[in-house]
């Protein structure tokens, strides 16, 4: 197994620590849920990368690359709904919101599924850490899915940020530094660049989870109010 995608397990694994640690915590508050089932899918995409990498076989590909693909369309609900909810909840989502969301999902993991519609089969490449395919229209429309709803959650954020001040701010300000990252940087190399590059660079994506753990560690067990 290539050393890039020994680091991406060993991300996977830490990605669903943090995960765990966020949900015991306290497991029944809808804060530490969102935040750790959006965790614990962004676990299954960095494992999802790093098998897709070693696979073998075409269909161990396909396999690998819609499972990880599942982890990437899923966890941006429960993002978004913990920045509905972190630290304090202004507005609850209509009816009309929430099956618009549901829709939306439904449709995207539909395209992702239909033969050549996200990624061409047959355009697969097995080649060891380097397997590469072809991605398709589908794909584009994952982006437009993905970015809409990456941008409602960081609005949220944002607008809470600018109106919050004292203790609340700084939890809020620790949010933005750690999820950031991850967020511009795991778009840009996971979601984004497989447009222009393939599969070239998207696993550097994943990597730039280390960050938000460390951020949210130091900020959960060690940061104390002044």
């Amino acid at each position: 197994m290539h050393w890039t995608d020994i680091g991406l397990i060993l991300v996977a694994g830490l990605d669903l620590g943090m995960a765990l640690l966020i949900w015991l915590k306290n497991p029944r508050n809808k804060i530490n849920v969102s935040l750790g089932v959006a965790i614990l899918l962004l676990a299954i995409w960095t494992f999802g990368i790093a098998m897709l990498r070693e696979a073998v076989t075409p269909q161990a590909i396909i396999f690998w690359a819609r499972s990880l693909n599942v982890g990437g369309i899923t966890l941006i609900i429960p993002f978004l709904l913990f920045t509905i909810y972190f630290p304090y909840q202004t507005f609850n989502l209509s009816s009309q919101t929430k099956w618009f969301i549901l829709f939306s999902i439904i449709g995207i993991l539909v395209v992702l599924f239909v033969p050549d519609l996200w990624f061409i089969r047959n355009s697969v490449v097995i080649s060891p850490p380097h397997n590469n395919y072809q991605i398709s229209l589908g794909y584009y429309l994952f982006n437009i899915y993905f970015l809409f709803y990456l941008c409602w959650s960081y609005y949220n954020l944002f607008r809470k940020f600018t109106a919050s001040v004292g203790f609340v701010r700084t939890q809020l300000g620790f949010i933005l530094a750690g999820t950031g990252v991850i967020s511009f940087f795991g778009t840009a190399l996971g979601a984004i660049s497989p447009i222009f590059f393939n599969l070239k660079y998207f696993w550097l994506g994943p990597y730039f989870a280390l960050p938000m753990i460390v951020c949210l560690l130091y900020f959960g067990f060690y940061y104390r109010p002044k």
